[in-house]
Order: structure tokens, then sequence, then C-alpha cells
């Protein structure tokens, strides 16, 4: 059973990736046609070739988590972000601190993955960020990881109150149930 789901897995994002380069050519080809400016031609391109070109960059033996990571999020994921997980790594590291451009999917590709690779059981994975990002990043973590794993994602609001005895034992109940479901935590 497992076999013939990833090969069906295999299958369907390849169909997937045969229909993004056909629509980024639609698209380039449209461009062309209503003569749009340079700027935008070349980007028109620059995503066509990105589409054309794109490959499974990790073997699927290892990671069918990404494999179905893709199929529910209709793209391959790049090169660049499986180094940057492999850089982040798992249960044997304590973790890694990487800068990566704007655009290179560090909220949609590698949070979603590394939390979901982190929620083992055993640990607590927890994404810590500003708070003008907490909510989007909540709504679009559970979109990802949802569909993908079933994984469910825990906010924690912080409050400003005096620390008691049964406050700090309730924090611990809800983080250690948090770790246990395999859940994700934001912060």
């Amino acid at each position: 059973l497992f076999s013939q789901l990833q090969n069906y897995l295999l299958d369907a994002t390849h169909l997937q990736q045969q229909k993004n380069v056909l629509n980024e050519a639609k698209k380039l080809a449209k461009a062309i046609d209503e003569d749009v400016g340079d700027i935008v031609l070349q980007e028109n391109i620059r995503q066509f070739i990105d589409a054309a070109t794109a490959k499974r960059e990790y073997d699927f033996h290892d990671h069918p988590e990404f494999l179905v990571f893709e199929y529910y999020g209709n793209f391959l994921i790049w090169k660049e972000q499986i180094a940057t997980l492999e850089k982040l790594g798992t249960v044997n590291q304590k973790g890694a601190l990487i800068e990566l451009a704007m655009g290179m999917g560090k909220s949609h590709v590698i949070a979603p993955l590394q939390a979901w690779l982190n929620a083992d059981g055993e640990r607590l994975a927890a994404l810590v960020m500003p708070d003008a990002l907490i909510d989007s990043m909540a709504k679009d973590l559970q979109m990802k990881s949802g569909t993908a794993f079933g994984q469910r994602i825990r906010l924690l609001p912080i409050k400003r109150e005096p620390i008691t005895s049964d406050r700090l034992e309730r924090l611990y109940e809800v983080l250690c149930e948090i770790r246990d479901q395999r859940q994700v935590l934001i912060w």
C-alpha cells in the first residue's frame, strides 16, 4: 500500500508540474502578445524557465513527508529549501540560525516542514515570531500543515499576570499536550 501511495504521489506531482509549466507558458505567451514592458516580460520568462527546469531535489524514499507536502502544495521544493532544512536539522542537532532572502519559502515551505519534523511527540515544536505575524502565520501554517499532515497549530498567548504555581502547572500541562499530540506551538 505504501509503495502504491508513493507511486501515486510521484505521478500526481509530475502531472502537477507539467500543468504548472503549461500555465507559465500561457502567461508568457500572453505577455508577449500584449507587448508588456521589458521588466514584466523578463519576469514572465524567469517564471517559465523556473517552472520548466524544476526537479525533485531530495530522495523521496528518505523524505516521504516532503512528497506529501509537494502534492498538497502543488509545487516542488527547491534545492535551497532542502539545503536549509538539512542545515536546521532535526532530533540530533540543536538547530541553526539561517538568513534567507524574501521569497525563499521561509514561511510557506521551511517553517511548516521543519515544524512537522520537530513535532515528534518527544520535543516541543515551537515557532517564535513577532506579534504582527502571529495571526497570519498561524492561519497559513494551519492550512498547509493541517492539509498535508493533519497537524494542529496552537497559539499560546502570553499574559502579563503574576506567575502562580497553578498558572505554571496549567502552562506545563498545555505544553505537554502540544508536544504529545505532535502539534506546533506559535508564540
